[in-house]
């Protein structure tokens, strides 16, 4: 991939700014493994600046965070390396940051996961649900589908979605957690029937979007597609909660 060129953080300052509608939402992006230069163009796309999070200090200034697909274990990994994990949280249990995650940020954002290795994993949490691991089975049972969106949702998707090795949510232990994209799905022949919470078989429906408050995360990749409708939402979100500071 391309280096991303985007801002660093020069003066780390405690509060979030407070709303103009003529000021460009600054999106932190955090880029310490996995898919972050795809969100990265998907921002610029829809108008966003997207700043460069690998250290403590990039989070402040900015507005959302974005936390990108790839292998949950490791980005918790590199992101307690870094000392992220805490300042992670802070923004998002604390601050109320508006944050979207996509695959593994879905892992990283849920407060329980089945099928951890062993001695468990980092997660920033802040989802009231039960998520698990490589839920759609192995890397050779990725695909592509659409999605029904969540009644009521602004967002209407133009084609199908990428699901790599994706996590599914099988439980919601909150009202507060709203369903924002499920999936009719065969498992035959794609998941372990012999592991922990292997779904069944035969077609069904599963949970694969879900927001919370200023937390919104998917299954999927969209931002490897050309439809920029997820992050249009998110961005949404964001100015909404920005305007809420005033």
């Amino acid at each position: 991939k391309a280096t991303v060129s985007v801002l660093n953080c020069v003066q780390c300052r405690a509060t979030i700014p407070h709303y103009d509608p003529t000021m460009t939402l600054r999106i932190g992006v955090l880029c310490v493994q996995g898919g972050f230069h795809e969100h990265v163009e998907m921002l610029r796309k829809i108008g966003c600046e997207p700043v460069d999070v690998r250290n403590p200090c990039d989070l402040e200034d900015i507005q959302g965070l974005v936390l990108p697909g790839g292998e949950s274990t490791t980005i918790g990994m590199v992101a307690r390396d870094n000392n992220l994990i805490e300042p992670i949280r802070k923004k998002i249990h604390e601050d109320k940051l508006p944050v979207f995650g996509t695959c593994a940020g879905l892992i990283v954002l849920s407060n329980d996961v089945t099928e951890q290795q062993k001695g468990g994993q980092a997660l920033f949490g802040g989802l009231s649900t039960v998520v698990a691991r490589n839920g759609f089975g192995r890397q050779i049972n990725s695909f592509e589908s659409a999605v029904k969106v969540g009644a009521g949702l602004p967002i209407a998707p133009k084609g199908q979605e990428i699901f790599i090795r994706a996590p599914i949510v099988v439980e919601m232990k909150s009202d507060a957690v709203q369903v924002c994209a499920t999936l009719t799905h065969s498992f035959k022949d794609k998941c372990d029937p012999n592991a922990k919470d292997a779904p069944p078989a035969e077609n069904q429906d599963v949970i694969v979007g879900v927001r919370e408050g200023p937390i919104l995360a998917l299954s999927f990749h969209p931002e490897l597609t050309e439809d920029a409708c997820w992050h249009s939402y998110f961005k949404q979100m964001v100015e909404e909660n920005v305007a809420g500071r005033k």
